[in-house]
């Protein structure tokens, strides 16, 4: 019954005697958590989702499903909403893409599957430094309960998982087997390019870290992977939370290809403020909307960090000087909405290795193809298991400083000029400032900490990166290695970009309605630093044995073929620096970055759980300040980006709010 007509969504959600007790806007990461266990665990309620995507049953999308062809939905229409920024001046003007996506599951769908948590201090942030009470590293781990981990395959240094997850099967979590499987041929040990960035991690001085989830992420390790050991595929919030009860779930309605524009409140002077009731929205094949104004109890934004945001302002809720640009009258003054937006900023850098290690390019023939198909369908097995996905090391600054023989003052002692520079330059209301300002101290403690991670390095064995164009075919075999800083100070904005028409009015096409989007990208100096040293230490890696045997070239970017690093470093390192070639490194590197840097696609913050004061959005309980019956429930209430791939935290999030809703109106003992 879950997913039905627009006529039978509409005659539920009318009714005046059984309309929907709850309505959430967005079935994706989180979404789809809520309404599972809003009406599984009270069976006396009615659950209504509107998805603006649409839905792909686990199995049919090989794109989606395959975890070897992670990153092939994106950009494709059917499954990424793929939203574009504002052009970036940090990033040579670039117009960036920022994939979401489009469908029952959100972005679990078309992710790079990659299952990591942070370390326990930066849960318990939530709770110590934004006084939110209940939000800590203990609580959000015992509501990643659904999150289920079987290991397959061939065992090398990887996640020592057993004490972290309880056997339920909501979300279930793989270490994937590798390829190829570690032997000894013709007297020559086969390794795979992971195992060999292993043994240099060692050599550089980087351990290893068998139980990466246990809130210490120091180190490096294979990250679990959302898939299903019994199929190989994915596993999402669609597969795990709506498709097991499709069938059986009698009070919970879901409508797809359905774009909410604005919630609608009753303003009644009866009342002490504004509540929500209903929502207004449109449905894909329809020109004009539809309205549900009969919500009994509350109304749950899940929309994602780029929506949720939109949503908001559409119905006059944010800073009134925005809202006014367009008309809107402002119900709720809340300055912090779409304000806060952090996202990873990240810098690959790929190069040619030995062609006897196996990569992603093997795909690219399609005998290689046909046989690791094959062996994907009949044993979850090969490159399309997984088995050459990633390995991450995170790095805190300390570790960063040895490698490149960079004191970590130096870096340290910039940090608060740069940033009382930056909240002078940045327009932030004063609420917005005062929140920052909290946080900034809090990412100035950390980067101080040993046991914070300032820096991810991502290992693809492949060409994963910009220019793929540049690529050669299925005979060159390549090595991406990505520096990610994980705290970043600069601070972006999501707003609303256009009015919405009066409801009798002809609505205009969707992009219309997508949001204005400007991440500010690594507008704050400290970003650009430790990207640049996040960059150096890969760099080091690649030329620190056995990692450097394997190099064979530069692919991204070519220039550095123009300097002998190994040479370069040396001299570093004796105190006896070649200024010259240092210098020219520096300005490849510069210029590197500015032509490639990205987001990771981790967007955070623009309706932050923080006081009123600090320019939060919603409280411990995930109200929205200003109005009653409304709740925000995905990654855009986190105030601070997180060392850690953000998908664990989006589940812990939908199942919080769903304990959060159950206890405001008496549950019973969950099932």
């Amino acid at each position: 019954m879950p997913i039905v007509s627009l006529d039978a969504f509409l005659e539920r959600a009318n009714s005046k005697n059984d309309p929907f007790d709850y309505l959430i806007i967005g079935g994706g990461t989180a979404g789809l958590i809520i309404a599972h266990r809003l009406a599984q665990n009270l069976s006396h309620v009615t659950v209504g989702v509107i998805e603006a995507g649409t839905y792909h049953g686990s199995g049919s999308v090989p794109v989606i499903d395959t975890p070897g062809l992670f990153g092939r939905s994106l950009n494709n229409p059917l499954y990424d909403w793929a939203f574009k920024t504002e052009p970036q001046v940090n990033a040579n003007n670039r117009t960036l893409v920022l994939p979401r996506g489009k469908g029952l599951g959100g972005s679990s769908l078309i992710n790079y599957l990659c299952y990591t948590r942070p370390s326990k201090d930066e849960y318990d942030a939530l709770e110590t430094t934004f006084n939110n009470h209940g939000w800590n590293w203990d609580e959000l781990i015992k509501h990643m309960k659904s999150e289920h981990c079987q290991e397959k395959g061939n065992e090398w240094l990887g996640s020592d998982s057993s004490h972290v997850h309880e056997p339920q099967e909501q979300i279930k979590l793989t270490l994937p087997p590798v390829w190829p499987p570690t032997s000894s041929e013709a007297g020559e040990e086969t390794l795979s390019l992971h195992e060999l960035t292993f043994q240099t991690m060692d050599n550089i001085g980087i351990p290893p870290n068998p139980n990466p989830t246990n809130g210490n992420n120091i180190g490096y390790a294979r990250p679990l992977i959302c898939t299903d050991p019994k199929t190989g595929i994915r596993s999402s919030s669609v597969s795990g939370y709506l498709e097991p009860i499709l069938k059986s779930c009698t009070n919970l309605m879901v409508l797809i290809d359905a774009s909410v524009t604005r919630v609608l409140f009753d303003r009644s002077d009866s009342i002490r403020k504004p509540r929500a009731v209903g929502v207004e929205f449109r449905v894909s094949g329809h020109d004009n909307n539809f309205q549900i104004q009969n919500i009994r109890r509350e109304i749950i934004l899940s929309a994602g960090s780029l929506k949720t945001p939109d949503i908001l302002e559409h119905s006059g809720i944010g800073d009134p000087r925005i809202l006014q640009q367009n008309g809107i009258n402002c119900i709720a003054e809340l300055p912090g909405v779409g304000s806060n937006f952090q996202d990873h900023p990240a810098v690959p850098m790929i190069f040619e290795v030995d062609p006897k290690y196996p990569t992603l390019e093997l795909l690219l023939d399609p005998e290689e193809f046909e046989k690791h198909q094959k062996l994907f369908t009949e044993k979850q097995e090969g490159i399309l298991a997984g088995g050459l996905s990633f390995s991450l090391t995170f790095l805190p600054l300390h570790h960063i400083s040895d490698i490149t023989k960079t004191p970590s003052n130096i870096i340290l002692d910039k940090i608060q000029t740069e940033t009382e520079k930056y909240v002078e330059t940045s327009n932030f209301s004063e609420e917005v400032r005062q929140g920052y300002e909290k946080q900034c101290q809090l990412q100035m403690k950390w980067l101080k900490d040993p046991r914070q991670a300032q820096i991810e390095i991502v290992c693809a064995a492949g060409f994963v990166g910009p220019n793929k164009d540049s690529q050669t075919g299925s005979k060159k075999r390549h090595l991406t290695l990505t520096a990610t800083f994980m705290h970043p100070f600069s601070r972006g904005t999501v707003h609303h970009h256009t009015a919405i028409p009066d409801s009798n009015e002809t609505f205009p096409p969707n992009n219309a309605f997508e949001p204005k989007i400007n991440p500010r990208l690594i507008s704050h100096p400290t970003d650009y630093t430790l990207l640049m040293k996040g960059v150096e230490c890969i760099l080091r890696l690649t030329q620190t044995e056995p990692l450097k045997s394997t190099i064979r070239g530069y692919a991204s970017p070519s220039e550095l073929s123009t300097i002998d690093l190994d040479k370069l470093f040396k001299s570093i390192d004796e105190g006896q620096e070649d200024h010259e070639s240092k210098s020219r490194l520096e300005e490849i590197l510069n210029s590197h970055i500015k032509n490639v840097v990205r987001t990771v696609h981790h967007p955070i913050g623009t309706a932050a759980m923080m006081s009123k004061e600090d320019g939060g959005v919603v409280d411990e309980q995930l109200r929205v300040y200003g109005v009653d019956g409304l709740r925000v429930a995905d990654l855009s209430i986190l105030p601070f980006e997180v060392s850690t791939h953000t998908v664990s935290t989006a589940f812990a999030i939908g199942e919080m709010a769903s304990d959060i809703l159950m206890k405001a109106y008496g549950n019973p003992e969950q099932t």
